[in-house]
């Protein structure tokens, strides 16, 4: 059996009985970085063997996955953190699985959308737009195809791309208010609120929510 496992997303104790239950039972780990895998495994006191499951390599992490599974082995896969199949290759395993007819289960856990949508105050309907395009032609397209509808907007951003993207926003929609959420859950875990062209942090280093409110009316 396959099961989907959801891992925190910072902050370790924040893992669910259910899934530590799985860790333990599993036969394999299926994880995107050894180094995190182990980390956590380490921290509930668990050893497992471990095989990937990364973007680079997802077609044949995913074939050795259902080989496995086909073998009898329990595989728990689990993702750098939050829940396997957002913004992951997650998604492309669970493609896999359904076109091969095999079942899989999925262990509900945290997740940095649910916990920007709760943080912010963000009200339906909104949309997750996960990483934007890297190039800035497909981003600006992604957003003009979004803005336009007045929904809130959930955006996952890398450290070194967070300038960036607020001054776009604050070229393509400076009279909406933006969430700049940085290392959500953790020690150092920050929030700011403000329009775009106003939001400046005195580092952006970790990990990056947008939250894009509606325009008010």
């Amino acid at each position: 059996m396959i099961y989907l496992v959801g891992t925190p997303i910072g902050n370790l104790e924040d893992i669910t009985f259910r899934a530590v239950r799985i860790l333990e039972e599993c036969d394999v780990v299926a994880c995107e970085s050894k180094e995190r895998a182990l980390k956590l495994l380490a921290h509930l006191g668990i050893k497992k063997p471990l095989v990937y499951l990364r973007e680079a390599s997802r077609e044949t992490d995913a074939r050795h996955i259902i080989s496995l599974d086909a073998e009898g082995k329990t595989i728990a896969v689990i993702t750098d953190a939050g829940m396997p199949g957002i913004s992951d290759p997650g998604a492309y395993l669970v493609k896999q699985l359904s076109k091969a007819g095999v079942p899989y289960g999925v262990i509900p856990g945290p997740s940095a959308v649910d916990v920007a949508v709760a943080m912010s105050g963000l009200d339906e309907p909104w949309a997750f737009l996960g990483f934007l395009p890297l190039k800035e032609g497909k981003r600006r397209k992604l957003l003009e195809r979004f803005l336009p509808l007045n929904i809130g907007l959930i955006i996952f951003e890398g450290p070194h791309r967070v300038e960036k993207l607020l001054t776009l926003l604050a070229h393509m929609c400076p009279q909406r208010k933006v969430a700049l959420m940085r290392e959500l859950t953790k020690v150092y875990e920050q929030v700011v609120v403000g329009f775009p062209q106003d939001i400046s942090l005195d580092t952006y280093k970790g990990e990056f929510v947008f939250v894009i409110y509606p325009e008010e009316q």
